[in-house]
């Protein structure tokens, strides 16, 4: 293939890997297998599970997907994806190229018949309109993220402890203590709430504590009111369409 024939540099060298070649050839031939009047929604999927904050995020708008007939394949979807990320990526960072230039540029690559992949072009377009919108939630997402560990998983035990009437003490025998040691009487548990917090960070990937569940409740208060607090700064200051 000519490297002159291209109008963009990003086929001219770089470009992926050639272990990524094959794979990419296959999304290719996924996407375009995709029914077009679906492409605009499937693209949505795609973009709302790249912005999830969350895995289980993810997992829900995908099921949401595949339950409301969006999804026909997940492994198209996997493709979609791969394809709508890159992309987005590169409309982002060279604003000059045109979904028209990489289009041409990727039938050169991949020896593509055009009139037989419509859908790549289509894909391309909607991407190339959905960029800013794109952009503005990369923005978002990083000063969400700021400068500290990001939360990424949360979990709880809750158990009982038996509370003993005393405890072993220096220098006393086992037969001594077991002669006297009961569970006490008026309060012989305590429920204990251990909480496991992950965080995105390398250094500090997980946090452990325990507490009361009173000291849990005026936790669960404080972040009702801080979502409260949140969802009127963002709808004061967030335009909706």
């Amino acid at each position: 293939m000519d490297k002159n024939n291209y109008q963009s540099n990003l086929f001219k060298e770089g470009f992926i890997k050639d272990e990524q070649i094959e794979t990419f050839k296959n999304d290719l031939l996924n996407i375009n297998s995709l029914e077009s009047s679906n492409l605009e929604n499937l693209i949505q999927v795609a973009f709302n599970i790249r912005f999830a904050t969350t895995k289980q995020k993810e997992q829900e708008l995908a099921n949401s997907a595949e339950k409301e007939g969006i999804i026909e394949d997940t492994e198209k979807l996997d493709s979609l994806y791969r394809f709508v990320n890159y992309f987005f990526e590169v409309f982002s960072e060279e604003k000059k190229y045109t979904h028209e230039i990489i289009f041409n540029d990727l039938s050169i690559k991949f020896d593509l018949n055009k009139s037989q992949f419509v859908n790549i072009k289509s894909v391309l377009e909607i991407l190339k309109k959905k960029t800013p919108q794109y952009e503005s939630e990369k923005r978002k997402m990083r000063y969400e993220r700021g400068v500290f560990p990001n939360l990424k998983g949360f979990n709880t035990t809750v158990e009982l402890r038996a509370i003993f009437n005393k405890e072993l003490e220096i220098g006393e025998s086992f037969n001594s203590y077991i002669e006297n040691v009961k569970i006490d009487e008026e309060n012989p548990v305590v429920a204990i709430i251990s909480v496991a917090i992950s965080l995105d960070s390398e250094k500090a990937n997980n946090l452990f504590f325990q507490t009361s569940p009173e000291h849990l409740k005026l936790l669960v208060e404080e972040l009702k009111a801080a979502i409260y607090k949140s969802e009127l700064l963002e709808e004061k200051f967030n335009k909706k369409p």
